[in-house]
This record gives C-alpha cells, sequence and structure tokens, in this order.
C-alpha cells in the first residue's frame, strides 16, 4: 500500500509541475537544430539539449536536493531560499526533492502536508524555469 500510495504521489507531483504555466522569460524558444535518438522529442526536450550544448564550456552544470527545502542559511522553506545560492551566488541547475515518506531530509507533518509543501515548492522552481526532478522509493 505504501508503495502505491508514493507512486501516486510523484505521478502527481509531476503532473501538477506540468500544468503550472512557465513564465513568459522562460518560454522554449525555437530549438536549435539538434539530434537525439528520439526523434519526436518534444520541442522542450530538444530546447532543453541545445541549452545545454550551449552552456558547454561556460561553466558546472549541477543538481542539488531539497535546496529550497532545507538549509544551515534560512530557517523556513519559502520557495527562493537556499544554501546553494547563498553559498555560490546562484542556484543549482536542477532541484529535486526526494518524496519519501522517512529519514533524514523528509518534510515534517502528515504525508497530505508532505505532499502540499512539495507541490509548493516544485511550482515555486517551475514558475522561474528552474529543471525539477522528483524521486520516490517507499520502504
Amino acid at each position: 500500500m505504501r508503495r502505491l500510495g508514493a507512486l501516486l504521489l510523484t505521478a502527481a507531483v509531476a503532473t501538477l509541475t506540468a500544468a503550472v504555466p512557465t513564465p513568459a522569460s522562460a518560454q522554449p524558444q525555437k530549438p536549435a537544430h539538434v539530434r537525439l535518438a528520439d526523434e519526436r522529442a518534444t520541442p522542450e526536450t530538444r530546447s532543453l539539449f541545445a541549452y545545454l550544448r550551449a552552456q558547454r564550456g561556460q561553466g558546472v552544470l549541477f543538481g542539488h536536493q531539497q535546496t529550497t527545502e532545507f538549509g544551515l542559511t534560512f530557517d523556513a522553506a519559502d520557495g527562493v531560499s537556499s544554501d546553494v545560492r547563498a553559498g555560490v551566488g546562484d542556484y543549482p541547475a536542477v532541484f529535486g526533492w526526494d518524496m519519501s515518506d522517512e529519514g533524514y531530509g523528509s518534510s515534517p507533518g502528515t504525508p497530505e502536508e508532505k505532499f502540499a509543501t512539495y507541490v509548493k515548492l516544485v511550482q515555486a522552481a517551475h514558475r522561474v524555469g528552474w529543471a525539477a526532478s522528483t524521486r520516490s522509493a517507499p520502504t
């Protein structure tokens, strides 16, 4: 039953993330020509790959789990504060959330409260154009 709940939670967050409108500044532009294994890749996927190609040699892109949820430099999750930003002046390229119910880094509260927190954080990340990923490893 826990596994089913975790799968449903992950699917719901993915659906909500996809349903949130993206601001004009983050709208995908006409993607540059990129060769992908999937010839039916969406314009958004092509745009992402073109962006990644353009970043080559410009610096390092990395992801960080729970970056706006927990930290040493802020007290409450507001969807904007981040230890990474406080430390290096920018956000990670990919924001990740582990939606498992237990263990270190798990949000306090009932499963419903945790879900509501994740939805807000993922939507905040999406609104400003950050890439978001979710993970669930039910025990």
